[in-house]
């Protein structure tokens, strides 16, 4: 009865709250359309023909989509939930994968110029895909699942920051000579071929705990990479860039820590 009251002295009948309840209802799911934005023709597109070139899939669901050998090729995948999808020799050059979850399977996936800083990349597949002047600045690819001495091509890629931690990178070359390059050098547990690599490539990138044993690291700077509890190429552990304080330390949105020494900073 109070409540009723309450209700009737603000002047607002049962139709007036219900009226109220749509009206916010409707906003709420338009606020939900913006954020995701993608176009359901495009969708509907790569759905019949597996194919959709410049596409906007922004926020799009294709969570373990079957999507081998699709063209991508500079579509907008920002915000898309890709877990468990297979992207496998599919072509995503100069995609935008900003902020993606991570996709499961990307073996020789086109990512030439792809936009994928800040990704969620833990776990993925990588075996023979292309990275070449991707942006891959601050994303996580720890774990990352690649069989040992087989290709990643890594042309020019922004790697700063990238967290590879825990990555098995046994006997992988790492190898960078400036200017021109044409070696092997490892990423996320698998060797990646590169040439002109762009200085400074692996700025701040995270080797902790990772496995870096018989693998060639010569023209590498060791001191601006992450190197704790780190076993080094002759089987020794280094703990030589372990973050001594939260002043230098930087942690993503996934929560993975990572480290720049005081002097590159």
């Amino acid at each position: 009865m109070m409540n009723n009251l309450r209700v009737s002295n603000l002047g607002i009948n049962r139709w007036t709250w219900k009226y109220f309840f749509v009206l916010t209802l409707t906003f709420t799911l338009a606020g939900t359309n913006k954020a995701s934005s993608f176009d359901q023709s495009d969708l509907e597109r790569l759905r019949q023909t597996n194919s959709c070139q410049k596409c906007n899939l922004k926020g799009v669901n294709l969570a373990d989509a079957a999507l081998m050998g699709a063209n991508l090729e500079g579509a907008n995948l920002q915000g898309a939930n890709l877990q468990g999808a297979n992207l496998e020799n599919a072509n995503l050059k100069k995609a935008n994968l900003k902020h993606v979850s991570k996709p499961t399977i990307l073996a020789f996936a086109n990512l030439k110029n792809a936009d994928l800083s800040e990704t969620k990349l833990s776990g993925a597949v990588l075996y023979k895909a292309n990275l070449d002047g991707a942006n891959l600045s601050h994303a996580d690819l720890s774990v990352v699942l690649v069989t040992l001495l087989n290709t990643l091509s890594i042309h020019c890629t922004d790697l700063r920051g990238a967290n590879l931690s825990e990555a098995n990178l046994s006997h992988a070359n790492l190898r960078i000579e400036m200017p021109v390059a044409d070696r092997w050098i490892a990423h996320g547990g698998a060797p990646l071929r590169t040439e002109n690599i762009c200085n400074p490539a692996l700025l701040g990138a995270n080797f902790s705990r990772a496995n870096l044993k018989d693998a060639e690291l010569g023209g590498v700077k060791l001191n601006q990479i992450v190197l704790c509890k780190t076993t080094m190429p002759d089987g020794n552990v280094s703990n030589s860039n372990c973050p001594s304080d939260l002043k230098n330390s930087l942690k993503t949105s996934s929560g993975n820590l990572f480290f720049f020494p005081k002097h590159l900073h």
